[in-house]
């Protein structure tokens, strides 16, 4: 998921270093009563640091030595940060044995051997700016940030008890629950910042939070993840030990090969290339940072890409962030009327959304409303995708990094928002559009990206009222991890507070459970950010729950 670094610490204060931490820049500086509202908001919860530290693996590689990161990695260098919160209830000792932060400290360490190349420094590759490196090992790794906190409330202040269908999430306050510790990301010169940040945050009623952030070119979602489930089985372990990281950047670069294809067939695909170094015009920001930063000042540029369409945002409108739970029955009701094997729960769900926040986004439909953008105008559904199991060969599910690139799903508010375009249509549709991410296309997406002096210029999406950025964590495992508390009570992704950010991932069980069952079984949350006018209009409408079963409980 994005987030954005700390922009106090920014190399050159006017050049943000993602468009997340741009976002957030803007909305500091045009809506000042935003600002001192979220301040108020972060005083509902009193935070107490209690300790800081840096935690190396106990067995740290004796000698320094540098790698290469994949050209996918040096791609994300403009994403931010990934990071979530998982939640734990408080337990009776009798019963388990929940963890000291000690106890956890000590386990982190022993968790690192097996990743000790996240302990080092992350930096530019010397020569060529575009691309990163990271050096790890010796006395000089920085190690990993660990930061131990107490919060003066009970963890069920801010979780709540039952689960609803709806919980507004937009005052939560995650920022004083993750690490405030600067990251490498900040800036790529110092090579004291760490790249992995971890805060655990007890409660007043025993209850506990352990957050991760981790500067996205070294793991996406599911790599973090993979991480947490290494961690606590150093602490409790599982009946089937987590498999071993795979550190091999070079092994996703060899899969980049330009493959001859005939004249009937293309090898574009369909990714945005949004490109802020040709977009001052209409940027509600000043600053530097729409220019060539200094480091690519004697280098050829790249190709231009696509202006970025700033007035499809608007950038002082509040921003409501909601949790959606979609019930196991809601999601078969919801594929059953598809009627085809050819598209998958997740196809039809995406389907369902993007349909419902289109209507919502342009209420007056099918009337032509001359305050609102013609029906035939193209919006988006941008669609983060794994590439671990999309290329030929394979990489290991275990592969450290961020292999992830952006689909850019096409259509026009007409076609999305009309009544005789129904839920199959569009599924398929977004299902054609995934499919065209072949092994050979990707190939060739790789090879000319290894080609551009600066792989992470382009945007791969934007945010406003045409676009819907779509990132899944289905399938990442995050509520197996169990430090000796037993499963999460609520795992929180953390994505920016912008219109038109969506992350789905699996509900938490109710219940304990051996091992995961199909990804549905507990139903789904939706996290969705969207104008906070537009949100109010998309909980009111009643497609948008119109496959649940009002008989049966909430799942």
């Amino acid at each position: 998921m994005v987030s954005w670094p700390t922009p106090g610490r920014l190399k050159d204060e006017n050049r943000p270093s993602s468009f997340t931490a741009l976002a957030k820049l803007i909305k500091q500086s045009l809506s000042g009563f935003e600002t001192l509202q979220s301040l108020i908001v972060a005083m509902t919860i009193t935070i107490q640091i209690q300790s800081r530290t840096r935690v190396q693996p106990t067995c740290p590689p004796d000698l320094s030595q540098s790698v290469l990161l994949s050209i996918l990695d040096a791609t994300h260098l403009t994403t931010g940060t990934a990071a979530t919160i998982l939640f734990y209830d408080a337990v009776e000792r009798d019963i388990a044995h929940p963890p000291t932060p000690a106890a956890l400290q000590t386990s982190l360490a022993r968790a690192l051997d097996a990743y000790p190349q996240w302990c080092g420094s992350l930096h530019r590759q010397p020569g060529r700016p575009g691309r990163l490196m990271l050096t790890f090992g010796g006395p000089a790794a920085p190690g990993v940030a660990f930061i131990v906190a107490h919060a003066d409330c009970p963890l069920t202040q801010h979780l709540p008890t039952n689960r609803e269908s709806v919980w507004d999430v937009s005052d939560f306050p995650e920022a004083k629950l993750l690490p405030d510790t600067p990251l490498s990301l900040t800036d790529l010169s110092d090579a004291s910042l760490p790249n992995l940040a971890i805060q655990i945050t007890t409660f007043s009623d025993g209850g506990l939070a352990v957050a991760l952030r981790i500067a996205h070119p070294l793991a996406d979602a599911h790599c973090l993840a993979g991480f947490a489930l290494h961690w606590a089985a150093t602490l409790n372990p599982p009946q089937n030990e987590p498999p071993q990281p795979t550190f091999d950047p070079q092994q996703l670069d060899r899969h980049a090969t330009r493959i001859p294809t005939d004249n009937t067939t293309t090898t574009t695909l369909p990714i945005h290339r949004y490109d802020p170094w040709i977009s001052s015009e209409g940027c509600p920001l000043r600053g530097r940072w729409t220019q060539p930063p200094p480091e690519f000042g004697s280098l050829p540029l790249d190709p231009p890409g696509e202006p970025i369409p700033w007035h499809q945002w608007d950038p002082t409108a509040p921003v409501t962030q909601t949790v959606l739970h979609f019930t196991s029955h809601e999601l078969q009701n919801l594929w059953a009327e598809v009627d085809t094997e050819e598209l998958t729960h997740h196809d039809t769900l995406l389907a369902h959304l993007w349909s419902c926040v289109t209507r919502a986004r342009r209420p007056s439909f099918p009337i032509q409303d001359p305050s609102e953008e013609d029906p035939e105008d193209i919006i988006y559904l941008t669609y983060a995708l794994g590439l671990r199991k999309r290329l030929t060969p394979p990489l290991s599910p275990s592969f450290l990094g961020s292999p992830t690139i952006s689909a850019a799903i096409p259509s026009s508010t007409g076609t999305v928002c009309s009544p005789e375009t129904n839920l199959s249509t569009l599924a398929s549709h977004i299902r054609a559009t995934v499919s065209q991410f072949t092994p050979t296309r990707i190939a060739t997406y790789l090879h000319d990206k290894i080609h551009e002096e600066c792989p992470h210029r382009y945007w791969p999406g934007f945010m406003g009222r045409r676009h819907l950025m779509v990132t899944s964590w289905v399938g990442t495992r995050l509520y197996e991890v169990d430090f000796g508390m037993g499963r999460p009570r609520y795992v929180k992704g953390v994505m920016p507070q912008l219109d038109g950010m969506v992350l789905v991932m699996e509900g938490s069980p109710r219940m304990p459970v051996k091992k995961m069952t199909h990804w549905m079984r507990y139903g789904v949350d939706v996290m969705v950010c969207l104008d906070a006018d537009v949100m109010g209009r998309l909980l009111q409408d009643p497609v948008l729950w119109r496959f649940r079963d009002t008989t049966a409980g909430v799942i």
